[in-house]
């Protein structure tokens, strides 16, 4: 087998180069080892009537690893890490060349001897017409755009004498030369002349010791193939030294790349797995939204070009500190709330600095029985400092006196913010490989938000707009999140503020009017708009379990923190209502690939451990979605329920858990996930082997839709859906255990008396229908029954005789009233009592059964008069 290939994201120059070597070294197959760059790609669809077929890769890949290959030539480019999955196999070839004009750095494959050029299609032309051989017009025709991309039109710096011979001879080969103007871009017409221009306008200056170098962004929905050329041009009228761009194209992220040759671009994208030359190169990144992408493209700017940024650039602020005579078990609380491996000390009642503990120390300290004692006498070391302007080599000579943090700022107390070794080594290595952050086009984003929010969108927009003229930052998360981009309806919405919630809310509700309802103690607010739905706010927080199962303690803190106290990933995205950056998704633990992958996954492995109630969640949250669990999470889930973790949870934080799984409409899915997961016997043991629970739950909820519908109708409002259910609950728990879990059940008196004796009245209820001789003796059976009884009383009567009279009792029997009333009856001179009683009594009863209202009236009258029992 004899292979021709050339780069990742090949260009017209990779191309056209393929097909040259094809020409001049025989049979060749063609192959690409990943995508094609969108310019070059509509090159070839024009001209492939003309030119050699492309094979698929895979079958390619399986013959090498099969059997191998003879020979392998790459066209423009040398380095082996730019030819993907072909690059990993280069063991299996006896041969390989490389043929490349553009002297790329870390070059490892052996080359061919090229005249310098701008184009590499130019030097293998010229190889071919020494040679002799004359390629086809379409060949031709190829070469020639490729030496007029790469050459800039014969304007980059890296043009010389052969570009143009080449060129003359594509021409004398039959090249169509019309195919310049029809495809490649040339004019501005209205397209571009928008592309420029929302480049310009997003441009942002990066100081390099070569000179500021511009990065910029654009936004379309499907792929713009000219952006490469407008790049350069937009770089030569503004006389950048070099120009990046971060193109969001139809979901996907590109990163190009042009330059004077005085700044070495290709350098800058080679770190970010892309390639080129120093005036030319490109990448593509995967898993990052583009607010995130720019950020890693101008770390990596700065990391290439010699710009670094600076401690206080890198420094934590605000950061958390602690009195020097407080006690080492304080230090412990607090390090353990904010997740920190060193904290400095001030003076006592002072702003002063006067030492550094580590994590280290005072876990030993606690070991030894020290946690009384004040933190200042395990400090061994005082602060070190390092100025804001400082560079990392200043800090990085600053720590190595010892520690692991430096203060920021000026000694002895006029400190900034601290500057942790972490942070140091991350920015000494350069910016860290893209990671999987679920990325969606911020257009695409922000209009499913507006879609699925519809008219609530215009006050979550003013949320956004009045939190920045305040200095915070405010984003929809969580499940507003999660069930938008499922294109599920959003139940609330749910706004974390980075700032002040509860400062917002009151401005809010003071411009726009509406309800306001502040929860101080927790950071809290609900602001209900005029005409709209509640718009529930909250202060950024973290979480610090001070036992496993305990309800966590809280804490200011960011959005990432934020986040990362939430149950699963799907519930740990954040979309930016900022209106300079609104539709932006912050998915810094991979939820939205977990949403496509329909998986549950906690953020960390102490998730079920602190709480284990999230184990309910996710029983919920897989049964309403169809989701399930990722089988890490699976496995932690497990070595939490061997641990005794969910033994230490209060009944009442357990109960409330039940009652949202009761509510859902899948509550018997949830309750089987249960059951698998060997959750149910935390509830009570009988509930495992009861086989019958699942089928009751089904049948419990399907009687709850119907009767609903029949309460809707007359005016009455039916109960949660929870209440029948509780029953159904109990039903599979022997009565004199249920006193015992009776802190289980939540919410009020009746519930708890359902609870106890729920099962038992509606079981005797079905009994006595069953028997009822008429529709009065129906109705005494039912008419004890609350609505939550009378549910559970349909869904597990047996026999459609019972059911149907059940049905009456809902839609006409407890509205029936006797046509006389207890007025009538005084007013003809009887007196209250239990005569009176006895008369009404009648009288309902023959209406239940249908008799007139004369006869109703006579039964009453006579039961009066004579005050017997007929």
């Amino acid at each position: 087998m004899r292979l021709a290939t050339t780069h990742l994201n090949a260009d017209a120059d990779g191309l056209a180069g393929m097909v040259a070597l094809r020409r001049l070294y025989g049979p060749l197959e063609l192959v690409l080892p990943g995508g094609v760059e969108p310019t070059a790609r509509r090159i070839w669809e024009e001209l492939s009537p003309g030119l050699p077929e492309i094979g698929p890769l895979p079958p390619i890949l399986e013959r090498l690893d099969r059997e191998g290959a003879d020979l392998l030539l790459v066209a423009d480019t040398a380095r082996a890490e730019r030819l993907g999955p072909l690059g990993d196999r280069l063991g299996r070839v006896k041969k390989v060349r490389a043929f490349d004009t553009h002297g790329e750095a870390g070059a490892d494959l052996p080359r061919a001897r090229l005249p310098r050029a701008a184009s590499c299609a130019a030097a293998l032309a010229l190889r071919l017409h020494r040679r002799g051989l004359v390629p086809p017009a379409a060949e031709a025709t190829l070469f020639l755009l490729a030496i007029h991309v790469d050459s800039k039109g014969f304007t980059a710096p890296e043009t010389t004498a052969a570009d143009h011979r080449a060129a003359a001879l594509c021409l004398r080969w039959g090249a169509d030369p019309s195919a310049i103007p029809r495809l490649l871009p040339s004019g501005l017409d209205r397209r571009r002349l928008s592309l420029l221009e929302e480049m310009a306008r997003s441009a942002r200056i990066v100081e390099t010791p070569a000179g500021p170098v511009a990065l910029l962004t654009v936004e379309r929905e499907r792929f713009e193939p000219d952006l490469s050329t407008l790049l350069g041009q937009l770089r030569d009228a503004e006389g950048w030294p070099a120009a990046f761009l971060v193109a969001s194209l139809g979901g996907r992220l590109y990163l190009m790349a042009r330059s004077t040759g005085q700044v070495d671009v290709g350098a800058v994208l080679r770190s970010l797995g892309g390639g080129g030359h120093p005036s030319a190169a490109g990448a593509t990144l995967r898993g990052m939204t583009l607010r995130d992408a720019r950020e890693v493209l101008a770390e990596a700017i700065r990391a290439h070009l010699g710009r670094r940024p600076t401690a206080g650039e890198l420094a934590v602020r605000p950061f958390v500190s602690l009195a020097a005579d407080r006690s080492i078990g304080d230090a412990a609380d607090l390090m353990d709330r904010h997740g920190l491996n060193a904290l400095p000390l001030r003076a006592a009642g002072k702003r002063e600095f006067v030492g550094v503990v580590t994590r280290q120390e005072v876990d030993a300290a606690l070991r030894h029985g020290l946690a009384e004692r004040p933190v200042s006498e395990i400090a061994a070391r005082p602060p070190a400092w390092v100025a804001p302007e400082a560079d990392l080599a200043q800090a990085r000579r600053a720590l190595s006196r010892g520690g692991r943090i430096l203060l920021v700022g000026e000694p002895p107390d006029r400190a900034v913010g601290i500057l942790t070794r972490t942070a140091l080594l991350q920015a000494e290595a350069g910016p860290a490989p893209p990671g999987d952050h679920g990325a969606r086009s911020r257009r695409s984003v922000l209009e499913r938000t507006r879609r699925a929010l519809g008219s609530a969108w215009g006050p979550v927009e003013r949320v956004g707009a009045v939190a920045a003229e305040l200095g915070f930052a405010a984003h929809l998360v969580g499940g507003t999140v999660r069930d938008l981009l499922l294109g599920r309806k959003v139940r609330d919405i749910d706004v974390v503020v980075e700032g002040d919630a509860l400062r917002l809310a009151q401005v809010l509700a003071e411009r726009e009017g509406g309800e306001l309802r502040l929860h101080e103690p927790f950071g809290t607010a609900r602001w209900t708009p005029p005409g709209g739905p509640p718009i529930d706010l909250a202060t950024a927080r973290a979480e610090y379990y001070e036992r496993p199962g305990s309800l966590p303690s809280v804490h200011h803190a960011g959005l990432r923190r934020d986040l990362y106290r939430r149950d699963f990933t799907i519930n740990a995205m954040a979309i930016s209502i900022d209106p300079a950056e609104a539709g932006l998704l912050r998915d810094p633990f991979g939820g939205y690939e977990d949403l496509k992958r329909g998986l549950l996954r906690v953020l960390h492995g102490l998730s079920f451990q602190e709480d284990p109630t999230r184990a309910f969640r996710a029983a919920r949250f897989a049964a309403r979605l169809g989701f399930r669990l990722a089988p890490h999470t699976e496995g932690l889930l497990r070595g939490a329920l061997r641990s005794g973790a969910f033994d230490r949870v209060s009944p009442s934080r357990l109960g409330r858990e039940i009652d949202r799984i009761l509510a859902e409409p899948e509550v018997s899915a949830a309750l089987r996930l249960l059951r698998e997961w060997d959750l149910i016997e935390t509830i009570h043991p009988a509930l495992r082997s009861d086989r019958g629970l699942l089928e009751r739950a089904t049948a419990v909820r399907n009687a709850w839709h119907e009767l609903s519908g029949l309460w809707a109708g007359s005016g009455d409002a039916p109960p949660p859906p929870s209440e029948p259910l509780w029953i159904a609950l109990a039903a599979a728990i022997p009565l004199r255990e249920r006193e015992a879990k009776l802190d289980l059940v939540p919410r009020g008196r009746e519930r708890r008396r359902r609870w106890l004796e729920g099962p038992e009245r509606a079981a005797a209820a079905i009994e006595r229908v069953e028997r009822a001789a008429d529709r009065a003796e129906v109705a005494e059976a039912l008419e004890g029954l609350d609505a939550a009884e009378r549910t559970f009383a349909l869904g597990t009567a047996s026999g459609e005789h019972v059911r149907r009279r059940l049905r009456w009792w809902e839609r006409e029997g407890r509205h029936i009233r006797p046509a006389i009333g207890g007025e009538d009856l005084i007013g003809m001179g009887i007196p209250p009592g239990p005569r009176l009683g006895r008369a009404l009594r009648a009288a309902q009863r023959l209406a239940w059964n249908g008799a007139s209202p004369e006869e109703q009236k006579a039964a009453a009258r006579a039961y009066a008069e004579s005050g017997t029992e007929r």
